[in-house]
């Protein structure tokens, strides 16, 4: 029993029930009648109504304390900063960016390799033929032997049978080749072919980075994150927040080493010194809920127990942004004390007193990571701390990714609507020659047989006949034209000049 009260000696337990004996008889402490006949009569009771009632309270008093130990009472400064240091543990499994945002290019890239299939030439598709069961890569590629070729061809064989399968194939009584019937007409079929097969070559590279970029931005850059949020909780190399002694504890089974003047090695390290006492039996400095934190043996078995103390739960979305608030709340919060010559930086009890003995008792200090000599940067020199800023740095990418994400999406859609446009491709059609140039007749300028030919060899045979009698080159029938406005006929109606052969 503590000192203070040793001075009711053994009088408390036999006053206690003379007390509670007159409660039972008089219904109520506070009977006027009791009241008026204790103090007429003081000797009838060892102690008056007054004392009786101040050892009730005391009594009781003494009861709680027992209850709660010496150990047991919350201390204010170690469950305010464990709650602070909670906030990193609800980092774990929190959500990152949700990828419903981002565009799926699937159906299109589907339709458009059906219309490359449909464009093409009818012996290449004819390759293709069989279906996908028939008319595998691992049957036909004994055919192929330029190694170049199967190189290519077979990452490629069995998307393009399934893709011709899909052309004929029954959907709802429907096949696609004929609701998308290819351009009619040789050269527009050709060119249609050329053109969507070029473009799909970019727009598969494109997609495949956008695909890529949407991993990255739903799950892929959170997971890496994540991966290193379980190292600041569970120390260097730690993977899935599985906690063990020689990644998680400073020391596995000494308080003074693990914590005073050792902290920083991961967060549960920081917590377990912070909430239990270094003998290893049940403390409630971070939580009334109290538990009992084994450091002489193995801390960590109680991980469980102290995680539940942890009730803000976690955050909506996890960013860089919310990391490095947490981080800088922690270093706004960190405790400073002078020891000495020494400026102590420390969670929880005051650094002085921190031996982790008793309740009072129990604190983690950073101090070495505030030390005005080497390369430290304070609170962010702290091991899990510069974890934590890894992950931050890693979420950050995310918004970047998305804004590269959309403009990639913005790309690949004006591309996909232009390899669409390439199917309604038509044949040319051929301009007809104007009226004028089919009824102009010929001007006197322009016939054949105006020349001074002197022999049968200058005479044009395609208009001309020569005459060798006369030595004359002479129209062949039917080939007159008719005057032009304002001449006079040829007397012979001639496209050709008259010569005889001089001499």
């Amino acid at each position: 029993m503590p000192t203070q009260y040793t001075n009711y000696g053994g009088h408390i337990s036999s006053n206690f029930s003379a007390f509670k004996n007159l409660y039972r008889v008089t219904g109520s402490t506070k009977n006027k009648q009791t009241s008026q006949h204790m103090r007429q009569h003081p000797v009838q009771l060892p102690y008056s109504y007054d004392k009786a009632r101040s050892l009730l309270v005391a009594t009781a008093t003494l009861a709680v304390l027992s209850l709660r130990g010496a150990k047991g009472t919350l201390q204010e400064k170690n469950a305010a900063d464990f709650a602070l240091l909670c906030t990193f543990v609800n980092m774990q499994g929190a959500g990152g960016e949700q990828p419903t945002a981002l565009a799926d290019f699937t159906n299109d890239l589907e339709d458009l390799n059906k219309m490359n299939m449909s464009t093409a030439d009818n012996n290449w598709q004819s390759l293709f033929e069989g279906g996908t069961e028939a008319n595998k890569w691992e049957n036909k590629k004994e055919n192929y032997k330029d190694e170049n070729l199967k190189q290519d061809w077979e990452k490629k064989w069995d998307k393009w049978v399934e893709t011709k399968e899909k052309l004929t194939k029954p959907v709802s009584g429907k096949t696609w080749i004929n609701e998308h019937p290819p351009p009619s007409g040789h050269w527009a079929k050709t060119t249609a072919h050329k053109n969507l097969n070029a473009t799909l070559d970019d727009l598969e590279t494109l997609v495949s980075k956008y695909s890529n970029l949407k991993q990255e931005i739903s799950t892929g850059l959170t997971k890496t994150a994540q991966a290193k949020i379980s190292e600041a909780l569970c120390g260097e190399g730690a993977q899935d927040f599985k906690a063990e002694p020689t990644k998680t504890l400073q020391h596995a089974s000494n308080w003074a080493q693990a914590c005073a003047g050792n902290a920083g090695k991961s967060v549960w390290n920081d917590i377990l010194c912070l909430c239990g006492l270094s003998d290893g039996t049940s403390s409630t400095d971070c939580d009334n809920t109290g538990a009992a934190i084994g450091w002489s043996s193995n801390p960590l078995t109680a991980e469980t127990a102290v995680k539940s103390w942890c009730r803000q739960g976690k955050p909506a979305k996890l960013t860089g942004q919310t990391i490095r608030s947490a981080v800088a709340t922690l270093e706004a919060k960190m405790r400073t004390a002078k020891q000495g010559t020494t400026i102590e930086h420390f969670l929880g009890a005051e650094a002085a007193t921190c031996n982790g003995a008793e309740t009072g008792n129990l604190c983690v200090k950073y101090t070495k990571y505030y030390a005005p000599a080497g390369d430290v940067r304070g609170v962010y020199s702290i091991p899990w701390v510069a974890k934590l800023e890894e992950a931050a740095e890693i979420l950050d990418q995310i918004p970047e990714k998305k804004a590269e994400a959309a403009a990639l999406a913005a790309r690949i859609g004006g591309l996909i609507a232009a390899a669409k446009q390439h199917c309604k491709t038509t044949e040319p059609k051929v301009m007809a020659l104007p009226a004028a140039a089919t009824t102009q007749k010929h001007k006197k300028g322009s016939e054949k047989c105006t020349k001074q030919n002197k022999t049968a060899e200058e005479c044009p045979e395609s208009d001309c006949n020569y005459d060798a009698k006369t030595k004359e080159c002479k129209p062949k029938a039917g080939t007159t034209e008719t005057k032009e406005a304002g001449e006079t006929p040829n007397a012979e109606g001639k496209k050709c000049s008259k010569k005889k052969v001089e001499g």
